[in-house]
């Protein structure tokens, strides 16, 4: 046994059963490997009952090694100190879920694209579809006891309309909240970005919304000819009382 690796990992061959390679350094900190060569990192403890669990980390991949083994410090630490990281996660509700997942991503978590951290606009945007469509309709559920049935039910909830509403912002302004297909899907994909964090975490072994149908985002991608570009360019300018200075 040694410390663990992304070498280690890396080279460790699938066999017929799945075995783990666990870690010299860290105690309790392991990575297993299975038959399809799939590795997904764990953290093995005792609570305080002399229970013993194991508690998974992430994928490998997904995670670096020296990522999954400073995740496994906060397990393994918190369970130094009297906690069980099992039971917090079977008691998390989906609200609970959603405000750590927004705590971290405004403190500059790489969670946005390209592992970089989220807009102030993105955040926003996050918070919005929490609001008015996560929480209306899973926010009380517990993050262990999803299933990919209230994945589909949540999808149709939406694209339905059951959470639209017309939401007043400041004195004047109003947000009208509508469904549709579009809707739904935008909002399930941030669900399951939401999941994949709490696989991260160690809350849930799994992501529960990955592979759950639904319909493709259809974003505009068209770009504005320069023709068309140039127009909306003086009709801004002449609006603004400025054409005349070009």
């Amino acid at each position: 046994m040694a410390k663990l690796t992304k070498r280690i990992v890396d080279a460790a061959s699938p066999r017929e059963a799945a075995y783990f390679l666990w870690c010299s350094e860290l105690s309790g900190f392991g990575c297993r490997v299975h038959p399809t060569g799939k590795r997904v990192y764990y953290a093995d403890y005792r609570n305080k009952q002399g229970v013993r669990k194991r508690l998974a980390i992430g994928p490998h991949g997904k995670l670096t090694t020296e990522e999954a083994r400073k995740l496994a410090l906060g397990i393994l630490g918190g369970v130094i100190r009297g906690e069980d990281p099992a039971e917090r996660g079977s008691r998390m509700t989906v609200a609970e879920l959603c405000s750590n997942y927004m705590a971290v991503s405004k403190q500059g978590a790489p969670f946005g694209k390209r592992r970089q951290p989220k807009k102030p606009s993105t955040l926003r945007q996050d918070q919005a579809r929490i609001q008015r469509h996560i929480l209306p309709l899973l926010g009380a559920k517990r993050v262990c006891e999803l299933t990919r049935a209230d994945i589909s039910k949540f999808i149709m909830d939406v694209t339905t309309g059951k959470t639209a509403l017309v939401e007043k912002t400041g004195l004047r302004g109003k947000a009208i909240v509508r469904g549709g297909a579009g809707t739904a899907t935008r909002v399930v994909n941030f669900l399951s970005a939401v999941m994949s964090y709490a696989v991260h975490e160690g809350i849930i072994e799994y992501n529960i919304v990955r592979g759950v149908p639904r319909q493709a985002d259809k974003k505009r991608t068209r770009r504005l000819s320069p023709d068309e570009f140039k127009r909306l360019l003086f009709a801004r300018l002449k609006i603004k009382g400025l054409r005349g200075k070009w």
